[in-house]
């Protein structure tokens, strides 16, 4: 297996209700696969449910800029992870998102026909995920599962000298609320020639859910929530 590709930036919830099951089950994959984890320590809890898992501190969340969630400002924690990160790439991903094991060969392959200059973007795949994936067995019967292909991104994989670019002109996003995806998608359309479709090169799993954490905490569900307002006000 080719090591060390890629590593993975994310923003974790709290490890309570169904995302307990979905987080433990992406990170599993993750493992797996042996990807270089970086994220952020925006949730109480997280850090010991994370172990061997690098965590930055002091991302400025949502609580700070008046919204009730701690979910973390991207371009902050782009900040955060760059001087972390000794993989030629790095990869913007959701936490609730499964990828299989071959994801290192495959990505191997597609650098190695396509060079490191290139800017990977793949669409999700969804599935109602009923049992948790902590297990040789479980993650073998997940990959087998009937994944529906949605049309939202899933998945970013760029060079860090991308990311550097990215950053310079993106938004004060909240990651994990609508349209910080479709900014990057939008903005890598107008800045990047070499763009590369990975949604069949590199599937991803995301395990669908409802958007009752949104509504707990902001009395509203998703667009209409305050978080999902102000995402949408930046783009």
């Amino acid at each position: 297996m080719a090591l060390n590709l890629v590593t993975f930036v994310s923003c974790f919830k709290k490890f309570n209700a169904e995302f307990d099951m979905i987080q433990q089950s992406a990170l599993y994959s993750w493992r797996a696969n042996s990807i270089p984890v970086i994220l952020p320590n925006n949730e109480v809890g997280i850090k010991e449910r994370c172990p061997g898992v690098t965590f930055v501190e002091g991302v400025p969340r949502g609580w700070e800029i008046g919204q009730k969630t701690g979910a973390v400002l991207l371009p902050d924690l782009v900040d955060a992870v760059l001087p972390l990160i000794s993989t030629p790439m790095v990869a913007l991903i959701s936490s609730d998102m499964i990828i299989p094991g071959d994801f290192q060969e495959h990505l191997d392959g597609l650098l190695k026909s396509q060079g490191f200059d290139i800017f990977l973007e793949g669409s999700r795949h969804n599935l109602k995920l009923g049992y948790c994936v902590n297990s040789p067995e479980a993650y073998l019967k997940v990959q087998k599962e009937h994944w529906q292909l949605g049309k939202e991104h899933g998945l970013f994989i760029m060079s860090k000298y991308w990311v550097k670019a990215m950053r310079a002109r993106m938004p004060a996003f909240l990651i994990g609320r609508y349209g910080w995806d479709s900014w990057i998608h939008r903005w890598a359309e107008q800045h990047v020639l070499k763009r590369v479709d990975c949604t069949q090169d590199l599937p991803v799993l995301h395990c669908d859910h409802d958007g009752r954490l949104i509504f707990l905490q902001e009395h509203a569900w998703g667009m209409d929530a305050p978080s999902s307002k102000y995402n949408l006000s930046l783009l």
